[in-house]
C-alpha cells in the first residue's frame, strides 16, 4: 500500500462518508482517525488536512445527518392531506431516522454539539433547516 499514490478528488467527503458508515455500525465512540485514513488508504495526517480534529469530523457527520433529516422532512412536508397529516408524516419521518440510524442520531442529538456556544459552524445551517421543517409543519407555513 504506497500512501503517496493516493489520489481522491474529495477527500474530506470520502472521510464523512466513510466516519458515517462507521458511526451507524458501531456509534461515534468506534470511530478513530487512524483506521478512518487506513481504510481510505491515506496517510495518518491526511484526515487532519481537511479536518482540525476527531471532533470536527465528528461535527461534519452530524451535519450530513441533519441535511439527510432535512431531506426526509422535506418528503413529509410533501405529502397529501392537511396539517396534521403533514405533522404526523413529519413525526413519523424523525422516528424513522432514530429508529432506523440510532448511531447517527446520537451523535446529531446526545451529543454535545448544539449546546455548545457557539456550536460548531458545519452544523448551524443544516441543524438551522431541520427546525424550521418542524415549525413549519407545526404552524402551517
Amino acid at each position: 500500500m504506497n500512501k503517496s499514490t493516493y489520489h481522491h478528488g474529495d477527500l474530506a467527503n470520502a472521510l464523512v462518508t466513510a466516519a458515517l458508515r462507521q458511526i451507524e455500525k458501531d456509534g461515534a465512540e468506534a470511530l478513530s482517525l487512524r483506521e478512518l485514513a487506513q481504510s481510505l488508504d491515506v496517510s495518518r495526517a491526511a484526515p487532519y488536512r481537511h479536518f482540525e480534529d476527531r471532533d470536527a469530523l465528528l461535527a461534519a457527520v452530524a451535519a450530513r445527518g441533519f441535511e439527510d433529516l432535512v431531506a426526509a422532512y422535506d418528503v413529509a412536508l410533501a405529502s397529501p392531506g392537511d396539517g396534521r397529516a403533514r405533522l404526523y408524516a413529519l413525526s413519523r419521518a424523525y422516528f424513522d431516522f432514530a429508529t432506523g440510524r440510532p448511531g447517527l442520531y446520537r451523535l446529531m442529538f446526545e451529543s454535545d454539539f448544539l449546546g455548545r456556544d457557539p456550536p460548531p459552524a458545519v452544523l448551524v445551517p443544516p441543524a438551522d433547516a431541520a427546525y424550521r421543517r418542524i415549525w413549519q409543519a407545526y404552524c402551517g407555513s
